[in-house]
């Protein structure tokens, strides 16, 4: 607009560079903070002067003037940068802030003061906001430095001179006709209208409308008149024309009619055939499409079971590779101690509940870790062997003893009893997964049996349909000839029927065409004097009362009217063509 285009010369002038945000669809806060950055990285490091252009559909939120708020006060947004972010933006500033407390030309204690002091010294922010919006007084009263570090410019009501001179270059030729004249019309339909916000935008566009208005009033209208007349003598013969259309489509559509009922005939047992295999097709595509379903539901059930057990498998492969790393020595360890330790004790009761062993003396627990191959028997172990009992006994273990299966406590009392407690936890947390996974198993199975079946059905009425296809070839084989005639009949048919509908039509039209074209010369002749002022109250009509009532609508439409001196204003008839409202109407 306007305003834009006054920022831009402006930035001319003074070498700067404009910068405005463009929102999209999916613009939002990540967004508008990446535009905010770009502008700040522009005046701070790059030291390119620049203009921040912002307008009230910019504002999407109102933390968006909450940022402007801050880097007009502080020439910062808290929060914008990262850390990871201010390393690379101030390493090119480093150097030459340290040359400046060197001389002593700036106050800025860090580098970050520094590049605060760069984009407070070369950028500019204009923000173009219009007072009548709903948010503009919360907006403003919610961010102070709108007005405490700013220029406030409002746009005021042009003079009458002005706006005459406006009239004068805008509508040319259309401003001076002596039939009627328009400029001091359309400033008094402006003046009516200020006491609701009218604003010299708004004189602006009725303008640029009255004149889009008239120029295209006059191209439609200009040989109108002329075709109406060479139209109403053309009206008698196309009357005769119609008259023998209509002998001729009459006469056609008999013929066509009797030689139809013969094709139709033939057509019947090829119709029938076809029917039936319709049918059965629309069965098999109805059954693949479930089968489809079904498939695809199967096997994303296979695939959840799948990750389900993938998730923790890597957690009991890697606790049965620690068991597998303990050394004999390590065992010998414990199992010289004559009584061990809580936590080595809680960990070998897990250890032989899981193998289905109950007694939890230290006797049990010696003769499991003296036996050959203890640790072959952990690592051949299948964690779906766990009973729901064994499982929730040690559950219950693992909750009243948690900390003796914390890694930290477990290793400081036994290098060897650490990978074992791993081993337990993994072996009960895949047990509990294998409890979950059970019965989406079992339904899995029992899917897929249905599934086969679905399939096997499928596949037999594929079978009949072939069947049925030879069937229907062979039909239109037999009938081919007779069916190529009923073809030729039924184009025949209807072409005689467009050729009869088009006379009925053309006939109906003409009836009272001839009247209509008169009146309508007459009325173009009346138009042509009060055009220029119908385009001026149809502008009016566009620009100002588009948001209003009906019955603000028709105050207006009085008011103007009687300062036309015009008894009524009728917008469709102005707007419209005649060609138009008849397409309408129909």
């Amino acid at each position: 607009g306007g305003r834009r285009s006054v920022v831009s010369l402006l930035a001319h002038m003074f070498r700067l560079q404009v910068y405005s945000p463009a929102p999209s669809r999916k613009y939002g806060q990540k967004e508008w903070n990446r535009d905010l950055k770009q502008v700040m990285q522009m005046t701070g490091v790059e030291k390119q002067p620049t203009v921040f252009f912002l307008e009230d559909h910019h504002l999407l939120s109102s933390s968006f003037l909450e940022s402007i708020n801050s880097l007009l006060s502080a020439g910062d947004v808290p929060g914008i940068w990262t850390p990871e972010e201010l390393e690379p933006l101030l390493a090119p500033l480093k150097e030459e802030w340290a040359a400046s407390q060197g001389r002593g030309g700036t106050s800025a204690r860090t580098p970050f003061e520094y590049f605060v002091q760069q984009v407070k010294s070369r950028l500019r922010i204009v923000l173009s906001m219009d007072a009548k919006h709903p948010h503009f007084l919360p907006y403003c009263a919610a961010n102070p430095a709108l007005f405490s570090c700013t220029t406030v410019m409002w746009l005021d009501e042009w003079s009458e001179q002005s706006k005459n001179v406006i009239c004068q270059q805008m509508l040319g030729e259309i401003a001076t006709d002596k039939k009627a004249s328009i400029t001091g019309l359309l400033l008094h339909i402006h003046e009516t209208q200020r006491e609701i916000g009218a604003s010299p935008r708004h004189f602006i566009t009725l303008l640029q409308t009255c004149k889009s208005m008239y120029e295209a009033r006059i191209a439609s209208s200009s040989g109108q008149s002329t075709h109406l007349q060479k139209g109403l003598q053309k009206l008698q013969e196309v009357s005769q024309t119609v008259e023998q259309l209509k002998a001729d489509a009459q006469v056609k559509k008999q013929a066509v009619s009797e030689k139809q009922q013969l094709a139709e005939e033939a057509l019947q047992r090829i119709t029938a055939a076809m029917q039936k295999s319709a049918e059965r097709r629309q069965e098999v595509e109805t059954l693949e499409q479930s089968t489809k379903v079904e498939q695809d539901k199967n096997e994303a059930e296979k695939q959840g079971i799948e990750r389900e057990l993938a998730e923790i498998q890597p957690i009991l492969d890697q606790a049965k590779k620690a068991v597998g790393s303990i050394k004999p020595e390590h065992l010998n360890e414990i199992r010289a101690l004559k009584m061990p330790p809580e936590p080595i004790h809680d960990v070998l009761v897990g250890v032989l509940r899981l193998m289905g062993n109950n007694d939890n003396s230290w006797g049990s627990m010696k003769k499991f870790l003296t036996g050959s191959g203890a640790i072959q028997r952990i690592l051949n172990f299948d964690p779906r062997q766990i009973t729901e009992p064994i499982r929730a006994s040690v559950e219950q273990l693992l909750r009243e003893k948690a900390n003796s299966f914390e890694h930290a406590t477990i290793y400081r009392v036994s290098v060897a009893a650490a990978p074992l407690a791993q081993w337990v936890v993994s072996c009960v947390r895949y047990s509990a997964v294998l409890v979950k996974v059970g019965p989406m198993e079992a339904k899995l199975k029992e899917k897929q049996a249905a599934l086969q079946s679905s399939i096997d059905k499928l596949a037999g009425f594929k079978a009949e349909l072939v069947k049925i296809d030879e069937t229907v070839v062979s039909l239109k084989e037999e009938f081919q000839a007779r069916t190529g005639e009923a073809e030729v009949l039924r184009v025949d048919l209807e072409r005689a029927t467009t050729t009869l509908h088009k006379a009925d039509h053309l006939m109906s039209k003409m009836s009272g065409e001839r009247d209509r074209w008169q009146q309508q010369t007459r009325e173009i002749q009346r138009d042509a004097d009060l055009l220029s002022t119908y385009t001026s109250l149809a502008a009016a009509y566009c620009t100002y009362l588009g948001q209003y009532s009906e019955d603000y609508r028709l105050q207006a439409n009085h008011m103007w009217t009687t300062t036309c001196g015009l008894e009524s204003f009728d917008l469709l008839r102005v707007m419209t063509t005649e060609s138009e409202l008849l397409t309408w109407k129909a």
